[in-house]
């Protein structure tokens, strides 16, 4: 036992009145309480480090929050289309953010400005292994806060993304674009 322990223990003892032999027995359970406690929390910690707590841990947190947002759902404090709204709205921040990172709102190739029309393009290839790993928004995510390589990443509007994928990948060469005046051009 230790000598804190000892110490209240003989205080509670010898304690003369009912109100400091509550005071007393209050931090007796308080320190008893805090010993337990951070052994259990020791106990937790290393279970959720290994690799079996960290997958019952997120097994349990996925169970949770699905349940958690159906009854959100139900009981009507949620409103779906005002979620959904911001939602948007925060991953067209971090998106935009991302395109400023890596370079601006234009596209590489042809100069195009039209934000919605505007990809993150990945320089050596590799998107759609990566996509099947991370979500678009987990790779803008990445690269605002500079996990990734944000060289090997780079701007390209749809069209030119596309015509990237072609002359790369499946070898068709002899396609050009250019934007002028608000409109694509194909030469």
């Amino acid at each position: 036992m230790s000598d804190v322990r000892r110490k209240l223990i003989a205080d509670l003892l010898t304690a003369t009145s009912a109100v400091e032999r509550l005071c007393v027995g209050r931090l007796y359970c308080i320190v008893v309480a805090k010993t337990y406690t951070a052994s259990v929390a020791e106990r937790q910690r290393r279970y959720k480090s290994s690799e079996q707590g960290r997958r019952r841990c997120r097994e349990y947190m996925r169970d949770y929050m699905i349940a958690y947002r159906k009854r959100l759902k139900e009981s009507g404090i949620v409103d779906e289309a005002e979620e959904r709204r911001k939602w948007r709205e925060q991953h067209r921040r971090l998106r935009e953010k991302a395109i400023e990172i890596l370079g601006g709102t234009r596209c590489v190739n042809c100069g195009c400005d039209e934000f919605s029309l505007l990809e993150i393009n990945h320089v050596m290839g590799g998107g759609r292994v990566e996509q099947k790993i991370k979500s678009p928004r987990q790779l803008c995510r990445d690269i605002v806060k500079a996990k990734v390589d944000s060289s090997a990443y780079n701007i390209l509007c749809r069209v030119c993304n596309a015509l990237h994928y072609v002359q790369n990948i499946l070898g068709v060469n002899g396609h050009k674009v250019s934007w002028k005046g608000g409109r694509m051009v194909r030469q």
